[in-house]
């Protein structure tokens, strides 16, 4: 009688190690735990499995090598093995295709007699994973930080920056500027993106009116404790007040909402220290937030890795908004014959950054869907792309590595004669 083997995906588990201690650096090895069924009950017994990661449920680019796994023993159907595929946990979602086979004496490296299970396990990475696996130094120490950088409790490395592997993206603020953040009165910190989009057309270069926030975007952190009134909000559906102000040299930025939906709350580990994590949602009238600007200060622009590189809007070169990279455009149409145009347009895409204290143009152009605005990237006093017009797609408000907040703006300038 055929055996007909098969994980059973509801007790699927992807289980990665616990916190090392501090000063002890995350590898990129897990733990996966499944339960394997054979003619409809739990499997038992000592089997062989390969394991390998793809970019897709079918078909896709395998990423890494195949993993061998011998003599795996299979008790009531469930089995552990740590699975090591080196750095491939990069943010993009990755599928895991598991093979299997009774232990037959050979080695797994003998490809024979596996059977191919189905379908393929999505594999995401938690935060502690993503944090320690993607990011360009691996922090697990204050003091292994480069300068700036931001911790998730909120302080900033100060030490200078030596042999840091990255630039550091500051904000332009003097020192000494502020930025605080409450929820409900309850001091938090702004972990997440406040991202708005702008309804583009189906080519992605024109607005078609209206605006969509991205989900998932914005969070805030607190360390946890015994006040239970982050959960008890989520429960009743309570929103609470919101209120982000930047203070600068007596000036002062300020966004708010008398309510916000609290989306999802989560609990994270970071160092050792436990926290109680917000996703905010705002509601379709609250997309940008109450927005209130006291005083003016003097401001540097954010920093960026193209220097000199600025956007100019309306001929008026504006030092405050600075484009940062890689920048790219849609690509022309081309015959592979001959190299030659088949027609159409290159639209020029990039991203600007700016701080809050910066002119409000680009802000007010986000918030207007008929302007028909020229604009032009200046590189050292020249102009490198011009163009009759243009569209931010959308805003985002971050956090910079010297934890005060800079505004993002997606950009698409049309070429000339459209």
């Amino acid at each position: 009688m055929r055996t007909r083997l098969h994980l059973w995906p509801l007790a699927l588990a992807l289980i990665l190690p616990a916190a090392p201690a501090l000063g002890q650096p995350l590898t990129t090895a897990f733990t996966y735990q499944g339960e394997l069924g054979a003619s409809g009950g739990p499997a038992s017994g000592t089997y062989d499995l390969r394991f390998a990661l793809f970019s897709a449920p079918a078909g896709g680019t395998q990423s890494g090598v195949t993993l061998c796994a011998d003599d795996v023993a299979v008790v009531d159907g469930r089995f552990t093995v740590e699975l090591d595929f080196g750095p491939q946990f990069t943010g993009v979602q990755q599928h895991l295709e598991i093979l299997v086979r009774p232990d037959t004496g050979s080695g797994c490296g003998d490809a024979s007699g596996f059977t191919t299970l189905t379908p393929r396990t999505p594999l995401t990475a938690t935060p502690n994973a993503s944090f320690a696996l993607t990011a360009a130094v691996a922090q697990t120490a204050h003091a292994s930080a480069p300068a700036g950088f931001r911790f998730p409790d909120g302080s900033i490395q100060h030490r200078a920056a030596a042999g840091a592997t990255s630039p550091l993206v500051t904000s332009g603020l003097p020192a000494g500027s502020t930025f605080t953040v409450t929820l409900g009165g309850t001091p938090a910190t702004l972990v997440g993106a406040y991202t708005v989009n702008r309804v583009m057309s189906a080519s992605g270069n024109t607005p078609t009116g209206g605006y969509t926030f991205q989900q998932g975007t914005f969070k805030v952190r607190r360390p946890l404790t015994s006040d239970t009134t982050w959960a008890d909000w989520i429960l009743t559906g309570t929103r609470p007040p919101l209120n982000m102000t930047l203070a600068c040299n007596g000036a002062s930025v300020v966004w708010s909402t008398s309510n916000i939906a609290i989306r999802q709350l989560r609990l994270t580990s970071v160092d050792g220290v436990t926290y109680e994590e917000a996703e905010l949602h705002p509601s379709g009238t609250q997309l940008n937030l109450l927005r209130t600007v006291s005083g003016s200060a003097v401001t540097d622009p954010p920093s960026t890795d193209l220097p000199g590189t600025i956007f100019a809007i309306n001929n008026a070169a504006d030092p405050s908004i600075v484009v940062y990279g890689p920048t790219s455009g849609l690509l022309l149409p081309m015959d592979p014959t001959t190299g030659q145009s088949t027609g159409g347009r290159s639209f020029f895409t990039c991203t600007v950054r700016t701080n809050p204290f910066a002119s409000p143009v680009i802000r007010d152009h986000f918030l207007n869907t008929a302007n028909n605005v020229p604009a032009a990237v200046v590189v050292n006093g020249n102009q490198w792309r011009t163009g009759p017009r243009y569209y931010p797609t959308s805003c985002t408000l971050r956090l910079a590595d010297d934890g005060l907040p800079i505004e993002e703006y997606g950009i698409v300038l049309h070429p000339p004669g459209t």
